[in-house]
Parts: structure tokens; C-alpha cells; sequence
């Protein structure tokens, strides 16, 4: 199993528990096609700075995506 933990850009939930997801392998998701109503609006700084810490960090981590 891999958890797609979506909408990270505004609240990562791994990070709710300590464990994140229980160890379970996670991808970070930022889902900007949210509805069915794509834009070109995103918070760039921001999911390049989530990015950037979660991929120093380690752990479960197995992936990136940006739908």
C-alpha cells in the first residue's frame, strides 16, 4: 500500500501523526486540478519549500506529484 497524502501544499496530514501514516510509503500530492476546474495559479514558494523539507527529511517518503 502507498498513501497519496493530497492537498499537502496546504496541510500535510503525515505530519499529524509521528509516525506518519503508521510507516506506511507516502507521496506528497499538491492537486491543483482540484474539481475538475484547472488553472495556472499555484503557491509556487510554498510547495517548492514543502518539497524542498520533506525530501530533506526522508523517511516514508517514495514520491512527488503534482496533478
Amino acid at each position: 500500500m502507498v498513501i497519496l497524502d493530497y492537498n499537502c501544499e496546504e496541510s500535510e496530514l503525515y505530519r499529524r501523526d509521528a509516525r506518519g501514516f503508521a510507516g506506511a510509503p507516502l507521496i506528497w500530492c499538491y492537486l491543483a486540478n482540484l474539481g475538475g476546474a484547472p488553472h495556472m495559479v499555484a503557491p509556487l514558494r510554498k510547495v517548492n519549500a514543502r518539497m524542498n523539507t520533506v525530501l530533506g527529511e526522508g523517511g516514508c517518503l517514495v514520491g512527488g506529484s503534482t496533478l
